[in-house]
């Protein structure tokens, strides 16, 4: 039974301890649903079509549940979509700090998504299809985010060493660094699809490296900066505040 309860004179309403009851079970069912797609696609072969069948089976559920969960085929497959771009955000966006030199940033970075796609093909090529449904890519959208991200933490770097971008500037860097992170995401789109996964992990890793520092280099030279890429960042930042 639901009702009110009062503090003062502010009326709380009552919380529904059955509802609640009800929210928990849905999202363990939930849950449990896209852990049983994720697990059928990664058992599958590369390239096969996995039926909503499948995945009820894995869940050990019928696919009305399925469709009771999920508002039907279409979301089920952009909530599953949501789970596997989650875990490589997880894999690449927890890597993204200014511990260590440029160099160990990179590399960090590029080891966390080409080492999770190199483990995950399967969920990543599945995470990579597009829906049709009218919706924006999820995987785009995490492109983008990583993209703001680093644009963020360049525009506080260049602030320590003594530079603020207009806003000219600063849209200059979103773009470029979009184009970065896109130009890493297109490569190993392709690489994890060839029949031969060559080069290897680690050769492919430092080509996107030398690809990445070159570009910024390049742009910090424009904008006045000189960088060592074996220094740490945050040393970079204490001889700056020791000059000023």
């Amino acid at each position: 039974m639901t009702g009110a309860t009062r503090v003062g004179c502010v009326p709380l309403p009552r919380i529904d301890g059955r509802a609640v009851r009800w929210d928990e079970h849905r999202a363990e069912r939930r849950l449990l649903v896209l852990d049983a797609a994720v697990a059928a696609i990664e058992e599958a072969p590369p390239g096969a079509e996995i039926n909503l069948q499948q995945i009820a089976d894995a869940a050990g559920l019928v696919r009305t549940v399925l469709y009771r969960h999920f508002e039907g085929r279409a979301g089920l497959q952009r909530a599953v979509r949501g789970h596997i771009v989650s875990m490589i955000a997880d894999a690449v966006i927890l890597n993204i700090t200014l511990e260590g030199s440029i160099d160990e940033i990179i590399d960090r970075a590029l080891r966390g998504f080409v080492g999770w796609v190199d483990e995950h093909a399967n969920l990543y090529v599945w995470g990579e299809r597009e829906l049709g449904d009218g919706q924006e890519s999820q995987l785009l959208a995490l492109t983008q985010s990583i993209a703001d991200q680093i644009s963020a933490v360049i525009g506080f770097a260049a602030q320590a060493l003594g530079r603020e971008f207009d806003d000219e500037e600063q849209a200059a860097i979103e773009l470029l660094t979009f184009g970065i992170i896109g130009q890493v995401r297109g490569t190993v789109s392709s690489w994890v699809r060839r029949a031969e996964r060559a080069p290897g992990v680690d050769a492919l890793v430092a080509m996107l490296h030398r690809s990445m520092w070159l570009q910024i280099d390049d742009q910090a030279r424009m904008f006045g900066f000189e960088l060592d890429p074996t220094v740490p960042v945050m040393d970079l930042f204490a001889a700056t505040a020791v000059q000023d």
